[in-house]
């Protein structure tokens, strides 16, 4: 039996950029530069010491630990922890109709449920307002934080509908200065860490010793309402049939066919020498740009490795 191809949350992020990397992600002939360099690139942004400092503001929280591909396993562990009618979890799981999540801290008390997703972002609480722009848009720098958001609320309220839930980002407060010298001594990175993160936390810190909060909890629920509502970012389809869309094609391992553009600059399935395996991007390319350019004739990899107009800066 095969196993299922379920639609997570970094998958769905991935389609938001780009629906014909669903068709390369997680699949050993298609090289993916990203899996390292997102790794590197939140260690070296401290997004995963963030994210342990915004644990630390909820000493009561439970982790849900155990290994991050047995979704069954995490899934039962949340389960049994949200029988409870106040609880606080780190890193919970959801599966529904195919659709899987972790929640970064999910705070529950009955049926209000506080959705919180951490950020290493940077804004400024006392001037912030809303990500609304006047135009009644979402901000293009938080769009993909927000859908993010947007997705995972989606989830939860499939597998719970009975709860009332209100989503947050949870973001670095620009205007706030720590009170605590070498507070980010107390996060560290671990080589070869067991830790998802890598971070390990300076044993026996408590919340108190982390002096004046620099964290900034902004409520997002008029933001993830308007996505929800709305979907800008595709007005031929609803957030709803988006996901499903998606999901399915992920599901059946169906190509999307994107068309190619400037959006294929940075494409993470790109590779600087295609005869060492498969490269997504030669393979969209070698597709579509006859389809674009004809006069061309028979498409190579050095026809499509010319210089691109999105070069010229």
């Amino acid at each position: 039996m095969n196993k299922p191809r379920y639609f997570t949350k970094s998958r769905f992020k991935l389609a938001l950029d780009c629906p014909t990397k669903l068709f390369y992600t997680r699949k050993s002939e298609y090289e993916d530069t990203s899996e390292m360099d997102s790794f590197l690139q939140g260690l070296a942004q401290g997004g995963f010491q963030v994210e342990e400092l915004a644990r630390m503001y909820f000493p009561e929280g439970v982790a849900i630990l155990g290994d991050d591909h047995n979704y069954g396993k995490l899934v039962a562990r949340t389960n049994k922890l949200l029988q409870r009618e106040n609880v606080t979890l780190f890193e919970p799981a959801f599966l529904v109709n195919g659709l899987f999540i972790r929640v970064d801290i999910l705070e529950k008390k009955g049926n209000q449920v506080c959705l919180i997703e951490v950020k290493a972002k940077s804004i400024d609480s006392e001037s912030h307002d809303s990500f609304i722009t006047s135009k009644g848009t979402i901000g293009a720098g938080i769009q993909a934080y927000l859908y993010d958001v947007a997705f995972q609320q989606y989830v939860i309220q499939l597998s719970q509908p009975d709860w009332n839930v209100t989503p947050y980002l949870n973001l670095v407060d620009k205007s706030k200065q720590t009170t605590v010298n070498g507070l980010n001594s107390h996060f560290k990175i671990v080589p070869n860490s067991e830790l998802r993160t890598n971070v390990e936390v300076t044993p026996g810190l408590s919340k108190e010793d982390l002096g004046e909060p620099i964290m900034a909890m902004i409520k997002v629920q008029e933001e993830v309402a308007l996505i929800l509502d709305t979907n800008p970012v595709d007005c031929d389809r609803t957030f709803d049939e988006t996901v499903k869309f998606f999901r399915d094609h992920y599901a059946e391992d169906i190509k999307i066919q994107n068309e190619i553009g400037a959006h294929c600059r940075d494409c993470e399935f790109k590779l600087d020498n295609p005869g060492t395996g498969k490269s997504g991007y030669h393979e969209c390319w070698s597709e579509q740009l006859p389809k674009q350019r004809p006069d061309l004739g028979t498409i190579t990899n050095e026809i499509i490795d010319q210089p691109k107009s999105y070069e010229v800066w």
